[in-house]
């Protein structure tokens, strides 16, 4: 059933404005009035900051433009509140708002019709609460339930497999101590279950292998007489101040642990405690688990990692380790000395490292690694630092991230000496601008000569054909005609050839800028295609190199080529930002996409030429694309 729709009332009483007033400000969650329109007529400070936007600029404003984040999922339920005059309560909404604008949220919604006396729907009255943390404890338990749920089926379907004939003989507290006992002797490691006093009430098959006693020799004993004779006492102490205090225990926790064997071997090993509560009192559930294996393997590790270290400072490059927190150095490896010149010493000295960097390099550097190391994830970098004699070699460092509870507790690393591998770099570099640059002046010489000789003739030749239509010497239909079609001809290929000019060399960068160029050959392939092309630019420098702008005019030219030829888009997003550091061009289509490992040598010259043009001025390509998913191209420009 249609609902009647009118107007919201826009004088309320004053009673009703100051209880709704009062209503709004008071409410823990976010509400909101909204008229027949969807407009914000109300909303409370609450709602506005999940929004993500002040309260004053969402009254008169409909919520696509507040939130379009949110549109395709809420203007469904809001239309069917107008049409139905019913309300639509507690709805999950999940997604983002500007609020945060990469951070996926959820609320619980509900929206009621706002009637007037007559019954007629002037508005819609909503009421938003941010449940994220529920949801993610929700989903967070649920999965833990579900992978619970798993092993505790898997386990039973075990044993109700093994003790079928049991199961239907005897009653359910028999089967439940078999169930249990059962688990036990499955148990992977050696299982103990003691009471308060410390007794040995049962144990496992894994206790007997472990500690070679028969399970009838460890019945009843103090779990104490299983600890080498120093721990006795001091474990009496522990076991005492547990039975207070009884909680689970994980593996790993106390430190190092020992258990005495029938034979006197000491096996080290890792314990875990479970108390429960049963109707002779508080159990001790104690699992044991014989780490003598791992033991061994770590000490091999360690013996392996010192040799690592011995073959390491045997080479040409310098391993180091910091502390995250402070950042000095904690080992630098003797290579530095005749990497840079400076005793070892030196390196432990504060802000060594950070003032033998090069000026230049020297913030970059330092921002990189701290924003690097607190996202705690290993990262490589390049940088120049001062050797004792005054000249600055080029390292590249790679730095391993080590964490401690979330957070970074120490850097190691090794410097390698790339300063001749940059000199060539820096060498090839500038060959590839050179070749660029002569390529660039050869078009422009063709693209003048094209425009002020061949296209001024051609030209020239149109307007005498023109004459002799208009005036023929007899007049004659058919050699009209055929002027007419010879004149239409002639323009048009003069016409062509003023763009061929433009794109061998586009002098519109040098006359109206980069931004203006660009939006000209968006707008000439959007023409000479079937597809859309948008153009959009943001913070772009008034100014920046000549090399600059003919590089990302050439990419957007060739991104565009390839767009047309292969994508088959109908939408294209061209943009042009800018900002402290660099200027940045994306082009990105919603075409077919594709993978591009699969490029061939062929196909990729294109990519290869930007890629080229880009690296001669020292600016990055990044190309993303899937099969089915569209295309985007970025470039990156620093600005200089």
């Amino acid at each position: 059933m249609k609902s009647k729709v009118a107007a919201m009332p826009t004088n309320p009483p004053r009673g009703e404005l100051l209880e709704l007033n009062r209503l709004y400000e008071a409410a823990p969650v976010g509400l909101c009035l909204l008229d027949h329109e969807l407009r914000y007529v109300r909303i409370n400070e609450r709602l506005a900051a999940i929004n993500g936007r002040p309260v004053s600029e969402h009254i008169g404003r409909t919520f696509q433009e507040i939130i379009p984040e949110l549109g395709p999922t809420l203007e469904p339920v809001l239309r069917r509140v107008i049409e139905t005059g019913e309300a639509v309560v507690n709805i999950d909404i999940h997604g983002m708002t500007r609020a945060e604008p990469r951070v996926e949220r959820d609320w619980l919604a509900s929206y009621y019709p706002v009637t007037s006396k007559d019954g007629i729907l002037v508005g819609i009255s909503a009421v938003v609460q941010d449940v994220t943390e529920h949801k993610q404890a929700e989903r967070a338990l649920w999965a833990v339930h579900e992978q619970l749920e798993t092993r505790v089926q898997e386990r039973t379907r075990e044993l109700q497999e093994a003790n079928a004939a049991l199961i239907t003989e005897v009653a359910q507290r028999r089967r439940a101590e078999a169930l249990f006992k059962g688990l036990l002797e499955a148990a992977p490691d050696a299982m103990i279950m003691s009471d308060k006093k410390g007794k040995i009430a049962l144990v496992n098959a894994q206790t007997e292998r472990l500690l070679g006693y028969a399970r009838e020799e460890l019945i009843g004993r103090s779990v104490e007489t299983l600890l080498p004779g120093l721990f006795r006492k001091r474990h009496l102490v522990h076991r005492t101040d547990y039975i207070a205090d009884s909680r689970f225990r994980m593996m790993g926790e106390g430190g190092d642990l020992f258990v005495r064997s029938k034979d006197g071997r000491e096996i080290p090993v890792e314990i875990s405690l479970s108390p429960f509560e049963s109707e002779e009192g508080l159990l001790v559930l104690s699992s044991i688990r014989d780490v003598t294996e791992r033991k061994r393997q770590q000490e091999e590790i360690e013996k392996s990692e010192a040799r690592f270290r011995l073959l390491a400072e045997s080479t040409n490059v310098v391993p180091w380790e910091a502390d995250a927190r402070t950042w000095l150095f904690t080992y630098v490896g003797p290579q530095a000395v005749k990497l840079l010149g400076y005793p070892v010493k030196r390196w432990y000295d504060e802000d060594f490292w950070v003032e033998h960097i090069h000026p230049e390099d020297r913030e970059y550097t330092i921002d990189f690694c701290m924003k690097s190391s607190l996202h705690c994830r290993d990262f490589e970098f390049e940088y120049r630092m001062r050797a004792s004699d005054g000249r600055y070699v080029w390292l590249h460092d790679v730095v391993h991230v080590e964490t401690v509870e979330g957070g970074p507790r120490t850097l190691m690393g090794f410097m390698i000496d790339v300063t001749d591998r940059n000199r060539v770099r820096e060498a090839l570099r500038a060959l590839s601008a050179r070749l660029i640059d002569a390529q660039e002046k050869e078009r422009g010489r063709i693209a003048r000569e094209l425009h002020d000789n061949i296209g001024q003739k051609l030209a020239l030749l149109a307007v005498e054909l023109d004459i002799t239509r208009q005036s023929p010497p007899g007049s004659e239909t058919e050699l009209s005609k055929q002027l007419e079609k010879l004149s239409g001809f002639t323009k048009e290929l003069s016409s062509d050839i003023h763009r061929l000019s433009h794109r061998l060399h586009p002098r519109s960068i040098e006359k109206l800028g980069l931004s203006v160029a660009i939006r000209r050959l968006c707008r000439e392939v959007a023409d000479g295609h079937e597809v859309r092309i948008d153009f959009s630019e943001e913070r772009v420098p008034s100014s920046f190199s000549d090399d600059t702008a003919l590089c990302l005019f050439r990419v957007a030219q060739e991104s565009l080529r390839n767009t047309v030829k292969h994508s088959q888009a109908k939408e294209v997003l061209v943009e042009l930002s800018g900002g402290i550091e660099e200027i940045r061009l994306r082009i990105s289509d919603s075409g077919i996409g594709f993978n591009p490992d699969d490029i061939t040598e062929k196909e990729g010259l294109g990519l290869d030429s930007m890629r080229e043009r880009l690296r001669a001025v020292g600016g990055t390509l990044a190309i993303e694309s899937d099969p089915g998913r569209g295309t985007r191209v970025e470039a990156a420009v620093p600005v200089r």
